[in-house]
């Protein structure tokens, strides 16, 4: 449901809709914050499910709130229906949180940065399905094709394996090997048994560590790291340009057509795809504290030139300089995906450890989502003050932030296994300043490693 609402309100702030919302009413901005505000409901909610019933019951139980949600904003005849399916579906976003942990558990450690990459490709691809499919289509016919494939893609959900990395916690040896059998190969069986009994070893340390209330206490630098990652992502603007592109593209002091307008924001969402594509050999080869820093260099110059562009062309004509709004957006979303994007959620299903990881993970995920609501919720109110360059401007401002939080704060993974990050990075009594200085030597031995 990102990236849905964008050309939704188009649609239904028109004379022929059969749900009128006006432009500047609190129906408009509850429409595009409702897919959000309920996914801390949903992560929480995830997480417990997760560690309780499996990984793989949770994304089945997450898809089918996706096909009753949107199966609800299909038929919707009224504001408060719209309301109900888009709720529905928050909560769906939320639990799809899972996601992450369940292919961060299945995958071997060559390949686990690849494959979490992917995740932000469909992602991507979801975002930009949601944008041309609401220009061009009615919108209760696009979320009719949504249903459709929330549908199939359940019913897909059943043929794949549960994790490793839950059955040996549940103490179930023998569906853990044979999901590892399915995972990997029956061609390497000594090196799955190698792996199951480095789990099996992993895991019984995890919990003789950590008990009750102690785990989440242990988990609090962990958690900080990646809620300020979470807050960094909301500060540079990523999710408010994703939901309010067209009206930011409106308010700049250039004349552009409302065709031109929708193709922009479909540019970008084209360019957010193409992003993805980078991103599995960006992170799978990439160092995570270089990823990020350069990913804030490119967002501060990306945005600092758009609100200078802004500032400038609000007192000189600069529609023959149109294109630069376009180019930067681009660049921008580019050096968003491949780093600070992915990494803040890529980073969730490598920080924490087993025992705790679908908890903190839920929780972790609320949190960003909380930032995420509030923010797409309250820029309505806050540009009735503030013109559109100065929002870019402070949008830039977020981009050196994420520079510095690159440079001093954020462990270095890349790498290493998920037993490995533990003992190095957040075990018992680990100091903030030894976590920055393993983050600091492990990257400069990585860098210096032929």
């Amino acid at each position: 449901m990102r990236g849905y609402p964008t050309f939704l309100l188009r649609q239904l702030q028109s004379e022929d809709s059969i749900i009128p919302v006006q432009p500047s009413s609190s129906e408009a901005s509850l429409i595009a914050s409702l897919s959000i505000f309920p996914n801390p409901f949903g992560s929480v909610s995830a997480g417990f499910l997760m560690d309780k019933y499996g990984r793989k019951i949770t994304l089945q139980l997450s898809m089918l709130l996706f096909a009753a949600g949107w199966a609800i904003v299909a038929v919707s005849q009224n504001i408060i229906m719209l309301y109900t399916g888009t709720i529905v579906g928050g909560i769906a976003i939320g639990m799809g949180a899972c996601s992450t942990i369940y292919v961060a558990e299945i995958s071997e450690v060559q390949n686990r940065c690849s494959l979490l990459s992917f995740l932000e490709m469909f992602f991507s691809l979801g975002i930009l399905i949601g944008y041309v499919s609401t220009c061009y289509l009615k919108w209760n016919v696009a979320a009719l094709i949504f249903t459709v494939i929330s549908i199939i893609s359940l019913f897909l959900l059943f043929w794949i394996p549960e994790t490793p990395y839950w059955l040996i916690k549940k103490n179930r040896p023998t569906n853990a090997m044979l999901s590892l059998a399915q995972l990997r190969t029956n061609e390497h069986a000594e090196k799955n048994e190698l792996e199951f009994k480095t789990l099996s070893l992993s895991l019984q340390q995890e919990t003789e560590e950590k008990v009750g209330i102690s785990a989440i206490v242990e988990n609090l630098k962990p958690l900080v790291i990646l809620v300020l990652f979470h807050v960094l992502l909301q500060g540079t603007g990523y999710t408010i340009l994703l939901t309010y592109l067209t009206d930011f593209l409106a308010d700049f002091p250039i004349n552009l057509q409302r065709e031109t307008q929708e193709l922009v924001a479909i540019g970008y969402s084209v360019s957010s795809f193409v992003a993805s594509f980078i991103t599995p050999l960006s992170v799978n080869y990439w160092p995570r504290k270089e990823a990020t820093i350069l990913s804030g260099v490119g967002i501060t110059l990306t945005l600092a030139s758009l609100g200078a562009f802004s500032v400038y062309s609000h007192s000189h004509p600069a529609d023959t300089l149109w294109y630069v709004v376009p180019v930067c957006l681009y660049l921008y979303i580019l050096a968003s995906t491949v780093g600070v994007l992915t990494l803040s959620q890529a980073m969730i299903s490598e920080l924490y450890p087993t025992e705790v990881r679908g908890m903190m993970c839920g929780l972790t995920e609320a949190m960003g989502t909380i930032l995420s609501g509030i923010s797409v919720h309250s820029f309505p109110m806050v540009k009735n003050y503030v013109n559109t360059g100065e929002v870019l401007l402070f949008f830039a401002t977020f981009g050196i932030l994420t520079i510095i939080y690159g440079k001093y704060i954020l462990p270095e993974t890349y790498g290493k296994s998920l037993t490995q990050i533990q003992s190095e990075y957040f075990r018992r009594g680990a100091s903030w300043a030894s976590i920055r200085k393993n983050a600091g030597t492990e990257l400069k031995e990585e860098i210096a490693s032929p």
